[in-house]
C-alpha cells in the first residue's frame, strides 16, 4: 500500500488522496486493485457513518437502530471476487461499487456522495417507509403541495369538516404567498430550510411566530401521514412509549407472595407483555382504519362494526354479514 502512495506529497489533503485513488482505480493500471481496496474501505466506514446518523436523527421516533440499516447497504464483505477490479457494478455487485461508478470527483467528496447515495438507496428507503419514515422536510412538502391537492387530501383521507379544509388551504396559500416566493426571488435551490421569524410573521402577523410555526408543523404533519399512506408505508409510526418499570409492581393486582423475586419479576413481565400487546394489536386495527377511509365509498365504520359484533357479541361471519350488508 505504501508504494501507491510515493506520488503523493506530505501534505496531501484527504480529497487530494481521494482524488489520486478514484484517478488509480479508473486507468485499470495494475495498481488499480489496491487503489479498489483502499476506497472500499472508506466508502464502507462512510456508509457506517451515514447509517449512524439516520439512527441518530430518527430511530427514537421511529423505532429502529444502526444495525437495523447497515444489512441494506453494508454488503460488501471482501468475499465478491466478480467485484475485484470491475469499474461497472452488476447486479449483484457489493453496493461500494454502484458508488465508485457514479462518482465524479469534479463535483464532490466521496464522503458527500457516499452518503447521498445511502440515503437514496430504494430498498433502505423501503423499508424506512415501512417504518412510517418518509424523509421530506415539512417546508418542502408544504412547499410543493398545490391547493386542490390538499383539499383532496383533507376531504378523501382526513375526512375533514369544510371549515378545516379551508383553514387549512387559507394557511398554504399564506404560505406560498411567502416562502415560495422568497425562494423564487432569492433562486433558493435544494433543501427547503424552516421559515424565519420574518417570514412568518408575514404568513401571519395576527398570531406570534411560534403559534404560526406550530400550526404549519401540523398541517405539514397531516400532508406527511398521506404520502407516506400512498407510498405503501406505514401512516401511523412506532410509537417508542418507555415502559416506567418502577411503576408496574404497583399496577398488579394479585398477591404475588412475599420477599418472591422471581414471582415479581414473572408478574411484572406478563403485564408487560398484555401491555405490548393491546398496543400492538391497536396499531393494526389503526393502520387497518386508515386504508379502509380510502375506499370508495369508505369501509372503515363497516369495518368497526363487523370487529365489535364479532368480538363483543359473539356473532357469527354469516350473521355480521347479514347485518352489515
Amino acid at each position: 500500500m505504501t508504494q501507491l502512495f510515493t506520488d503523493l506529497p506530505n501534505d496531501a489533503t484527504d480529497r487530494t488522496i481521494q482524488q489520486f485513488l478514484f484517478s488509480t482505480y479508473r486507468k485499470e493500471s495494475p495498481e488499480s486493485p489496491l487503489a479498489q481496496l483502499a476506497l472500499r474501505c472508506y466508502i464502507s466506514h462512510q456508509v457506517r457513518l451515514a447509517c449512524q446518523q439516520l439512527a441518530t436523527q430518527f430511530g427514537d421516533k421511529y423505532g429502529f437502530t444502526q444495525r437495523d440499516l447497515l444489512p441494506f447497504v453494508l454488503d460488501d464483505e471482501g468475499k465478491k471476487a466478480s467485484d475485484i477490479g470491475a469499474i461497472a457494478p452488476s447486479k449483484n455487485s457489493a453496493f461500494y461499487l454502484s458508488v465508485l461508478h457514479t462518482y465524479d470527483p469534479r463535483t464532490a467528496q466521496l464522503n458527500t456522495w457516499t452518503a447521498r447515495l445511502v440515503r437514496n438507496h430504494p430498498d433502505l428507503n423501503r423499508a424506512l417507509l415501512d417504518l412510517g419514515l418518509y424523509r421530506a422536510s415539512n417546508w418542502a412538502i408544504l412547499n410543493d403541495t398545490t391547493l386542490p391537492q390538499l383539499q383532496r387530501i383533507f376531504i378523501q383521507y382526513h375526512l375533514q369538516s369544510e371549515t378545516e379544509i379551508l383553514a387549512a388551504g387559507q394557511l398554504l396559500q399564506r404560505y406560498h404567498a411567502v416562502y415560495r416566493r422568497d425562494r423564487i426571488q432569492q433562486r433558493l435551490t435544494g433543501r427547503c430550510r424552516p421559515p424565519t421569524e420574518e417570514q412568518l410573521a408575514r404568513i401571519d402577523d395576527q398570531h406570534p411566530p411560534n403559534t404560526v410555526l406550530s400550526q404549519l408543523d401540523q398541517l405539514a404533519s397531516k400532508l406527511r401521514e398521506y404520502r407516506t399512506y400512498v407510498r405503501g408505508g406505514n401512516p401511523i409510526p412506532f410509537q417508542g412509549d418507555e415502559i416506567d418499570w418502577n411503576q408496574i409492581p404497583t399496577q398488579i393486582s394479585v398477591d404475588t407472595g412475599a420477599d418472591d423475586p422471581q414471582q415479581d419479576f414473572l408478574a411484572a413481565y406478563r403485564l408487560v407483555l398484555k401491555q405490548c400487546l393491546a398496543s400492538a394489536i391497536a396499531q393494526v386495527i389503526r393502520n387497518k382504519i386508515t386504508k379502509l377511509k380510502q375506499r370508495q365509498p369508505p369501509k372503515d365504520q363497516v369495518y368497526v362494526n363487523a370487529m365489535h359484533l364479532f368480538h363483543c357479541q359473539g356473532l357469527s361471519m354469516g350473521q355480521i354479514a347479514q347485518q352489515t350488508a
